[in-house]
């Protein structure tokens, strides 16, 4: 078993980082800049480590699970980063959804040092990852995934070399798109059967048996089901990611209109809070 860490330890880090224990690889090696959430991991048998750089001293391979491209920045390349102790054949696997072009730069940066460099975003929330049942879609070289394999089998069943460095980022924003233009639509239809005079719960479980069943007609609408308003656009995680889907697709001068009207919604949501 190789020594491992963890940077990142927040709502789904932690239970990732968990599943790593639970299954016998004690070697484990943490860090998050909010002491609090590494407290669980350690009295669990993890190490806790000042910084990033220390993480990068101890373990083989490390995972990332932080919000966004300037974290991930932030701990491999910043004044505490990890990347000036990274050894050569040492495999980062950044676990977080930022954009494929982030991706690309770091992975270039990294293997002029021999580092090798996996992306690995997933999907199914704080359930999946407590229960080891995450999706994961990763992009970069066979032979780093080949090595990182066994311990994404602890926290997923559903695991897919997408392609090379970056791909795996691509999977995810394509995941975001249903995610976010499907949770929209849900909370869309429960409201137009509340003001029909439908019980929306009583719709809810209909449409599980048609063509419009999905896992987020199944989860999240029971949540939004029973709520006077159920359409929701206060995710900080969507709303993140659909804004950079949003600029990349402007980039590579694609229209994407329904996702470009979802991130409005989102956008909206957060100044009406303001």
């Amino acid at each position: 078993m190789k020594h491992m860490g963890f940077i990142g330890t927040g709502a789904m880090g932690s239970l990732m980082a968990h599943r790593l224990l639970a299954s016998g690889h004690q070697e484990l090696f943490i860090y998050d800049s909010n002491a609090d959430n590494m407290t669980t991991l350690q009295q669990a048998g993890a190490q806790t480590c000042a910084n990033a750089r220390e993480v990068a001293r101890s373990a083989e391979i490390i995972f990332l699970m932080v919000l966004t491209a300037n974290d991930v920045e932030a701990v491999l390349f910043g004044s505490d980063g990890a990347f000036d102790d990274l050894q050569s054949g040492n495999i980062v696997v950044c676990m977080s959804s930022i954009p494929a072009a982030a991706m690309k730069n770091i992975h270039s940066r990294l293997k002029k040092n021999n580092i090798g460099l996996l992306d690995a975003p997933v999907s199914g929330g704080k359930s999946g990852a407590r229960e080891g049942s995450l999706a994961i879609m990763v992009g970069g070289d066979k032979e780093d995934f080949k090595v990182v394999l066994p311990y994404f089998e602890v926290m997923g069943d559903n695991i897919n070399l997408i392609g090379a460095h970056g791909s795996g980022q691509t999977a995810k924003a394509a995941n975001q798109i249903i995610v976010s233009v499907t949770r929209a639509a849900v909370g869309e239809a429960l409201l137009f059967a509340q003001r029909e005079g439908a019980d929306p719960e009583q719709v809810r479980r209909a449409l599980l048996g048609g063509l419009a069943h999905s896992a987020i007609l199944d989860t999240y609408g029971a949540r939004r089901s029973k709520l006077p308003n159920p359409i929701e656009f206060d995710s900080p995680i969507l709303k993140k990611d659909i804004n950079n889907i949003v600029a990349t697709a402007a980039e590579l001068g694609l229209e994407l209109p329904f996702s470009r009207l979802t991130q409005e919604m989102y956008n909206l949501a957060d100044s009406n809070d303001d």
